[in-house]
Parts: structure tokens; C-alpha cells; sequence
């Protein structure tokens, strides 16, 4: 036999059978479980969580998985960049305050699909940009003209300012709603 294949059998025989002792516990230090039980049953738990949580949204109706919302956007083509997409329920909001309702999606190639689930029904509207370096800003020049594609639901017009509310606005509701929006 070779020096490595008795080093392998020397450790894989129990320590009596090595010509070494096994260490004393310390009674002191007792406790029931060691630390690799409690990690091990946290594990367990965590995983049955996930898959009963996994099981109970397979479980719904395919009509209570639909999303309430998907809207593809269309952009110049783009691998490093985020499309960035913010939802807005009201004239009073729009455009001047943080969106109700945002998300952030990895760009691919010209198209891009973003998902809301679950949202309520109501009327909304949606403004997109394509943030192309990834910095979570509109980029502008100095004379306040934007450098990266943006766009609006119902492709809504820029006009001497920012669209009318009433141009972008669409209605969700049980329904699933599909958007298409492209940026320029």
C-alpha cells in the first residue's frame, strides 16, 4: 500500500483504532445539541417554508398568477443598462414626485418585459427611461435636454414640457393589462 492510501485508512478508522485517544468532553461546556444541529434544523425549516410557500402559489388558479401589469419596452439596443420603470396614480403625482410604484429591470438586447403583480385596480400612468450607465438617473445635458431614451404608457408625446396625465393614463383592473412602450 502506498503512504497516501494508509493516511486515508488512519483517518477514516475511528481514534482508538489510530493508537490515539478521543478528547474528553468537558462536562462544563455541555450542551444537548451542538451548533451544527441548530444550523442543520434552521436549514430544514427554511427550506420546507420555501416549499410550502412554493407549493401554495402553485396551488392558486392560473388566473390569480397572472400579473396585474406587464409592459415591454423598446430601446436602442443595450447590455450594460437597467430600464427603470415608475408608476403613477394620480394628475397631482405625476411626473413631480417618487412614482407609487417602481421597478427596476436588467436591459436585454431591444426589448425588455417588466412585471408588476398584484397591483390595485385604478387608473395609472408610467413613465420608462433606459438608464444606460446604470447610475438610477435620467442623464441630461446642461441645457436640460435628456441623454437617455425615456418614454411613456400609450407612447404619450413630450410636447414643450411633460406629457398631459390624460395622455398616459390606462386602467388596471382583474384583467391582466399589456403595454408596449417605446423609448426614444
Amino acid at each position: 500500500m502506498t503512504t497516501a492510501s494508509m493516511t486515508f485508512i488512519q483517518r477514516s478508522l475511528p481514534p482508538k483504532e489510530r493508537g490515539t485517544s478521543a478528547p474528553t468532553p468537558n462536562p462544563s461546556r455541555a450542551v444537548p445539541f451542538g451548533m451544527g444541529y441548530w444550523f442543520s434544523a434552521f436549514l430544514i425549516l427554511v427550506v420546507n417554508l420555501s416549499s410550502a410557500g412554493a407549493q401554495a402559489s402553485m396551488a392558486q388558479s392560473p388566473e390569480a398568477r397572472e400579473p396585474s401589469l406587464r409592459i415591454d419596452v423598446s430601446h436602442p439596443p443595450a447590455k450594460e443598462a437597467d430600464v427603470r420603470v415608475g408608476l403613477y396614480t394620480s394628475a397631482s403625482n405625476w411626473l413631480d414626485e417618487e412614482p407609487v410604484h417602481g421597478m427596476l429591470a436588467p436591459a436585454t438586447d431591444t426589448l425588455t418585459s417588466v412585471v408588476f403583480d398584484s397591483l390595485p385596480e385604478g387608473t395609472y400612468g408610467a413613465a420608462v427611461y433606459l438608464d444606460e450607465n446604470r447610475n438610477g438617473e435620467l442623464d441630461r445635458t446642461f441645457l436640460v435636454i435628456f441623454k437617455e431614451p425615456y418614454g411613456f404608457s400609450r407612447d404619450a408625446r413630450v410636447r414643450r414640457g411633460p406629457p398631459r396625465w390624460d395622455d398616459a393614463t390606462f386602467e388596471v383592473s382583474s384583467e391582466p393589462v399589456r403595454l408596449h412602450i417605446r423609448l426614444e
